[in-house]
């Protein structure tokens, strides 16, 4: 949803703070990845 809005509100700021949100999210899914496949081996 925020990033959603971002991008609708936004011209230059809004549209970075959307692509570096985007990047942690999947910092954050492959962070959880990791742990997963680490607690399952």
């Amino acid at each position: 949803m925020a990033v959603t809005e971002a991008t609708i509100m936004g011209s230059k700021t809004n549209s970075s703070k959307a692509v570096s949100a985007l990047g942690y999210l999947g910092l954050a899914f492959l962070a959880a990845a990791g742990l997963l496949l680490y607690s399952l081996a």
